[in-house]
């Protein structure tokens, strides 16, 4: 780690769990591909990208994980408060019944890496390289809130509709 640059270490270590993450996304992805099952995830590639540009220090990609880290990590968290409200609560028994628990553990551990990953990006030391570089640092309530309101505005139209 250089002294001068202390959020380096930071940006690596949250570019690898990306990187990881979205290269065992296209592992499962292809594994479904080939048996023909359904899978739907647009984590994969970026994920990818992200964390390669996170590993080699890239300040501008961190902004962006950080404020979609959050973004959907509220955004995930209002959808299963809203569940029960957007289809009968006898389907969504049956739903559960009928998924696999990979298929339940997968949306559990995005949505914990989103929130690892915010708050990783939100240390001090990476704050300051923001500041350095003058990038603009929002704090993460208004990720937070725009994606319980997304969320709450299309479970809103798709309840009264």
């Amino acid at each position: 780690m250089s002294d001068d640059r202390p959020y380096l270490d930071i940006l690596e270590r949250v570019g690898f769990v990306l990187l990881v993450a979205g290269m065992l996304d296209i592992g499962v992805m292809i594994y479904c591909i080939m048996n023909a099952m359904a899978y739907s995830s647009s984590f994969n590639i970026f994920a990818v990208v992200l964390g390669v540009l996170l590993i080699r220090g890239n300040i501008w990609a961190a902004s962006i994980v950080r404020f979609f880290g959050a973004f959907f990590l509220a955004g995930g968290l209002a959808l299963v408060g809203f569940l029960p409200f957007l289809q009968p609560m006898s389907l969504t028994l049956a739903e559960l019944r009928n998924t696999s628990p990979f298929g339940l553990a997968f949306p559990a551990a995005l949505l914990a890496m989103c929130l690892w990953a915010a708050l990783e990006l939100n240390r001090d030391p990476v704050l300051a390289a923001f500041s350095a570089s003058d990038r603009n640092i929002s704090p993460l309530i208004f990720p937070l809130a725009l994606g319980v309101g997304l969320v709450s505005a299309i479970s809103g139209v798709i309840i009264f509709t």
